[in-house]
Parts: structure tokens; sequence; C-alpha cells
């Protein structure tokens, strides 16, 4: 049913429980009565409505069996969802979603079938499209997919609730202008045939504005059974027969009733299945959005008494019961937010309500068929142009405000398509414009984590003072392309751009070389592996050195299809981390400045004129040089810092712990480093374990040792404090770039 109820009920009262006791149903009997008698009518009316929504013209002969078809899904709905609902107040009903897109082809559906296949085919083909909005919301239920439809695009939904509602609107106007329910029926009505149509839309009206502004539910039924006793009493005065109302198309023309009538079995032998199959759009569109509907109107549950259910437990639910009312030739239905909202403001809280509604409903099915050709026309056509009114409002006009402009005109455009041409084209429309807006606004996702350099973002390789001040001035030249997230076609390109920025000809220095970095990348399509391609061939063009890092195997495969040179040996390198292309790219720097690794000697290192050169010889002579094989623990973790040590030759890392099997790696010292001046200054235990990775010759100064400089050397003693601020001074000034870059 349309959302007009959901949020105008009256708040009857809240009640205060007794802490932790329970309410009964006995309770809240005096609650449930009535608002399950106000519900109970509601659904009846609209249950007529649909009916005659689907079954006008040549075919209202069927209205009677389509009122009970229509009243019975309600009926089976209230128990089911009224008894299992894991919401204990939550109501369902025939609906209207599926009944519009229905009603708008159904005649046209049965138009080339004989005369007397007419009633049944149209009866099959509403019965399949139940049939087959069962499957989809149990199966969707049953495959646990219910959360992942809500991720289609909102502006697309909203673009076929929109245009659902302008299916109901025409389908209102050819209800009683007897039109066909398309534009090209809406523009062939005649001035007299609008005067016809005046009560309807008065009728419509005064629905929105007992719901919208009055917000009295109770209202509803009250315009509507006056609005009838009216016409009978104009009738009346008039000397006119329900007969010469039909007649004159006032009344529906249906045939005498001797009782309740199902269509199925006894039409089945007369339905022209190629029609049926012929209609499988249709039918598949109206399933579609039953289904769109019917999470929307979960949705909307949970938000409204905010509690969390399991959605697809509730499809489930709702798929077996239409499944079953297929079979009594019913349109589609679903939970319904309009009634469940009346009896949450109402302040029901337990079961019972559904029970009480169905047999509300009940007694109302054994009199529809003698009463449903006494309801006026316009009467079904006001609650259905309400209805219709409704989405349009909440869909179309409302959103205006909401959405953005290129999401609102999203809206417009679907719901331009499904009048001008058919719903099943803005269905296809719909799928493609939710493709290229999926596309478009992935593709403007940044997939560039960070951009920056190796100035600014070292390895964790400690190494000699000029080594480090020879990084800091050509690591500029060197550019890091970090990436993440999902890497296709529209993305990809900002990656492309981005390189081709970096080593435009105009940049001061000639760009060296660009790591780029998959850690955070998830996955890539052919397309980008494609994009990658190109960046081989500008790094060629331009002359700088391409390396990747952190490769998923996934994305490796992908960039090796594409005919990528990568790996070891390839023509572009592959790190096992971004630490280690970094450490590469400085090796790479240092190489072409001609430092050799091991050709100074440790005083040449640090020392900035001869003078502090002979100096620091002296101060490394009065240490303990100590060699480490691969392996050997230099530092552990937890002891007392009473040693600082200078790397003299090879390499040693250190580890955050060594007994764990999975220890992070956390620098890499080579010669020209200082091992453990942190803990020693600041009088602190060791905090992390050190490991000669290779055959590592170090200098230790112990704490004694630096006493008896202090006494007996001051000038070395100063030397030797002044190595120490500025080991400090680096590792503080490297921290700080680096933590530019967390995250």
């Amino acid at each position: 049913m349309g959302e007009g109820i959901s949020d105008v009920a009256p708040a009857v009262g809240s009640r205060t429980h007794v802490k932790d006791r329970a309410p009964t149903l006995v309770r809240q009997l005096p609650l449930l009565i009535p608002l399950s008698v106000v519900i109970g009518l509601d659904g009846i009316s609209f249950a007529i409505a649909l009916a005659a929504l689907l079954f006008a013209g040549e075919l209202s002969e069927g209205l009677g069996m389509a009122v009970t078809g229509a009243l019975g899904c309600t009926i089976l709905l209230s128990l089911a969802v009224g008894w299992r609902s894991q919401l204990k107040i939550s109501m369902a009903c025939a609906q209207d979603v599926g009944a519009a897109i229905l009603a708008a082809s159904l005649v046209g559906a049965v138009s080339a079938v004989a005369p007397g296949s007419k009633l049944a085919t149209a009866f099959a083909i509403v019965a399949t499209a139940t049939l087959a909005t069962g499957v989809i919301l149990f199966a969707t239920g049953f495959l646990r997919a219910g959360r992942l439809v809500r991720f289609f695009p909102l502006e697309v939904i909203a673009g076929f609730m929109a245009a659902t509602g302008c299916l109901l609107l025409m389908g209102g106007v050819a209800m009683v202008c007897r039109v066909e329910p398309t534009l090209r029926g809406m523009l062939s009505v005649t001035p007299s045939q609008y005067l016809h149509l005046a009560p309807a839309v008065l009728l419509g009206a005064l629905i929105y504005l007992a719901l919208a502004y009055l917000r009295k539910p109770f209202l509803v039924l009250t315009n509507l059974v006056v609005a009838a006793l009216l016409f009978h009493g104009w009738l009346w005065l008039a000397g006119m027969t329900p007969a010469d109302a039909a007649g004159l198309g006032l009344l529906p023309s249906v045939p005498a009733s001797q009782g309740l009538e199902l269509p199925f079995p006894d039409l089945l032998p007369l339905v022209d299945w190629n029609a049926v199959l012929a209609a499988a759009p249709v039918i598949g569109t109206a399933a579609l959005l039953s289904l769109f509907a019917a999470l929307m109107n979960i949705s909307g549950l949970e938000l409204a008494t905010g509690k969390e259910l399991d959605v697809n437990q509730e499809l489930k639910l709702t798929g077996a019961i239409n499944a079953v009312a297929s079979g009594i030739g019913s349109p589609p239905g679903y939970s319904d937010l309009a009634t469940t909202q009346l009896l949450n403001k109402g302040g029901v809280t337990v079961r019972g309500a559904g029970f009480l509604v169905a047999l509300v409903q009940l007694l109302g099915l054994v009199f529809a068929p003698r009463v449903v050709g006494l309801v006026p026309l316009f009467v079904s056509a006001g609650l259905v142009l309400y209805y219709g009114f409704d989405l349009v409002h909440d869909w179309l006009l409302a959103t205006r405000r909401t959405f953005s402009f290129r999401e609102w005109a999203v809206v417009v455009v679907i719901v331009a398509i499904s009048l001008v041409y058919s719903f099943l084209v803005a269905i296809v429309a719909g799928f493609l414009i939710a493709t290229i807006l999926f596309a478009y606004s992935y593709s403007h996702a940044p997939v560039i984590r960070n951009v920056t350099s190796l100035e600014r973002l070292p390895s964790t390789t400690d190494r000699a003072p000029e080594e480090m001040t020879r990084l800091a001035v050509q690591g500029k030249l060197v550019q890091v392309v970090q990436l993440q997230g999902f890497l296709f076609f529209g993305t990809s390109e900002q990656v492309v751009d981005k390189v081709r920025q970096a080593s435009a000809a105009d940049r001061a220095m000639p760009l060296r070389a660009v790591i780029i970095d998959f850690s955070r990348a998830t996955d890539l399509d052919s397309a980008s592996a494609n994009a990658f391609k190109r960046i081989e061939n500008l790094a060629e063009a331009r002359g700088f050195a391409l390396s990747f890092c952190a490769l998923a195997p996934k994305i490796t495969e992908a960039l090796l299809r594409s005919g990528l040179d990568i790996g070891e040996r390839g023509r572009i390198p592959v790190h096992h981390d971004l630490d280690l292309a970094l450490e590469k790219a400085e090796d790479d720097i240092l190489r072409l400045a001609g430092h050799a690794k091991n050709g100074k000697s440790l005083a040449g290192h640090f020392a900035r004129s001869p003078e502090e050169e002979r100096q620091l010889d002296r101060l490394f002579a009065a240490m303990t040089r100590e060699v480490y094989a691969p392996g050997d623990m230099i530092i552990k973790a937890g002891d007392e810092a009473k040693d600082i040590f200078f790397v003299e030759s090879g390499r040693a890392v250190v580890f955050r712990s060594a007994q764990d099997a999975n220890r992070k790696r956390l620098r890499t010292m080579t010669a020209g480093a200082v091992l453990g001046e942190l803990a020693y200054c600041l009088g602190m235990v060791r905090t992390a374990d050190v490991v000669a990775e290779t055959e590592t010759v170090l200098l230790r100064m112990s704490s004694e040792e630096a006493d008896r400089l202090a006494r007996e050397d001051q000038p070395v003693a100063i030397l030797f404090n002044q190595l120490i601020n500025r080991a400090l001074a680096e590792k503080v000034l490297i921290a700080n770039r680096m933590t530019e870059h967390v995250g």
C-alpha cells in the first residue's frame, strides 16, 4: 500500500508497565481491536481498488474473482507475517507496485487473445507475476542477498517508484474515463470525461488531506464510505438503479455472483499460454520492482521501530506466501509500512494484530463479491489516484530537495522513458543508467592514496650522515605512487595522469624513478592492466626507471596477462614491500653518485673536515671493535642500555621481537649508522632486538669509557656527544617525514 499512513498514525498513548514484565495480549486488546478493525477495513477497500485497477473495461467481468484473490492474498499475508515475522506488529497485504505495472499492460497483453480466453489469460499473467515475485523474494532471502540488493543506486529506484506512481495515476484516470492507462490514453481524454474524473480527484485530494495534514487515518475510511453513500443517495434521488449506473460506467459491470469465486482451476483450460509467455518482460518487471519495494518497506520498518530485522528471513516468509497466493490469481504482496506504523504509534507491542486483521478481512471476503458491484468507480479510482500521487510526491517531487540535481535528473529521465515508451524500456534504461552512474562515480573515487617522493618517504635503512644528505637532495627525483582500492577502466587513468605529470618534460631535474605501491590495492581489471602497460611505455620514452611493490597474486596475474615484463629479471622489478623498493632506489642513487658501500673509514662517514676526521679517529680508537656473524644477537630487548654502537661495515636489522616467529622488521642499519643511542641517553632498557644480517663490524662505546673520555679528553668527549645529538636529530627528522605518510 502507499506510504501515506506510515507517518500519520496518532499516538494513542504509551503505557507504563511493571519493570521486566511483558504486556499481555489481553491487556492490549483495547488497543488492538479498534486498530485492527481500521487496518482490516482499509485492506478490504484497497483490495477492491487493486482489483478494479487490474480488471477494468473489457476485463471487468472478472472483478469479483479479482477482489477475492487480492483480499485472499492480504488475509494469507496478515496471518503468516503476523505469526512468523521477527517484528511482532508487522503487517502485510497485496500491494500496488506490482499491480500498477501489470495494469498498464494487461489489456494490451490479451488484446490479440480470443474473446473467450481473455479473462483467463489475464488472470494467468497476474498469477504468474505473483509466482515470479514469490520465487525472487524467496531466492533472494535463501541466498542471503537481501542486503546486497540495497546497493542498487537510490536515484534509479526512486525513478522506478515515481514511474509506478505515474502508472497508478494513469490507471485511476483510465478506470473512470475508460481509456488505456498509457500516455496516449491520457492525451485522448475529452473535456466531458474530465467532469466524470472530478469526483475521483476530489476524493483522492480529501484522502491526501486526511493523511498528510490532518494526520487522521480514520478519516480515510470515512471519506470512502461517505462518498459511496452520497453516490447511492444521488442514484436514489435520480430514480436510477445500480444497473443503470453500471450502464453509464459509474459502477463496475460485474456479473451476478452466487458467492466466493476464484479464477482457478476453472479458467485454466482457457488460458492462452503463448500470450502469457509474451508478457514475460512485464511479469519480470513487476516481480523485480516488488522486490525493491519489499526491501525498502523492510528498511522503513527497521527505522520506524528501531529494531534490526533479518531481511533474508522476512523475504523468504513473504516469498513463500506469494507463491501460495499466486494460485488464487492475486497480485503480489509484501510487508506494509503504513499499517505497521499505525500499530507502532498506537502503542501495540505484542502479536495478535495479524490474526484480528485477518478476521475482519475474512468477514469482508464473504460479502465482497456482493458489495464490489456497488462500489462506485470514482471511489476505487480516487483511492488509486491517492496512492499514485503519494508515490509521485515521495519519489519525484520530494526528492528534488534531497537529491542533487544530477541524481534527480536520473529520476526524471526514468519517469519520462516509462511514459513515452514503456516501463520495460525504463527498466532497461534504469539498469544502464545505474551502470553508467557506478562507473562515473567510481571513476572519481581516489585510487591514489598518496603521492610523495623518496626525499619525504625514505626507507627504514639508517646510513652514514653524508649519504643521508645526498638522499635528501636527490630523493625528490624518485616519485612514490601509493594505490588503494579496486582499479578499473574508470579509475586507472588517474594513475597514468599522475605519472605523466610527475615525469613532465618541464621539470627542473629529470625524473629518475617511479615506484608504484600496490599494498592497498585490492584488484584490477584488464583495462587497468593495460593502463600500466602505457605507464611502462611512458617510462621508456621519458627515461625513468619503473618498479612495482607489494603485488597481490591476482594483480600479478592480471599484469602478466597484459604483457608486462615484471619480476626479478623483468624490465619492471617487483619488490616484496615498499620499504625494499625504497631501499633499492636509495642504493641506486648512491651508486650513481659514486658512494662505495664500504669504501670509507668510519671517521670518513662522519667528518666534515680533515681536523674533525683526525679527532674522530682518536674517538673510534678508544672504542672496542666487535665482529658479529650473520644471525648473531647484537642488542636484546629488555637489557640495560650501557653501550652505544657505531656500524663500521655490514648490515644489522632492528626487530620488534626476536622471539616472535612473525617478528616485524623495523629498520636496517648500514655503515655509518648509530645503534642504541636513544635508550643509552634516556637511561632506559632496550626496546628492540638488533641482529646481524651479514657479517657486521661494530665499534662499541661503553658508559665507563665515555666517562673516562669526559675526564681525560674533553674535546673528543664533546665530539662524541655531538655525534649522538646528530644521530638523534636525524632520526627525529626521518620520523617526522614518515609520520606525514602514515595511513
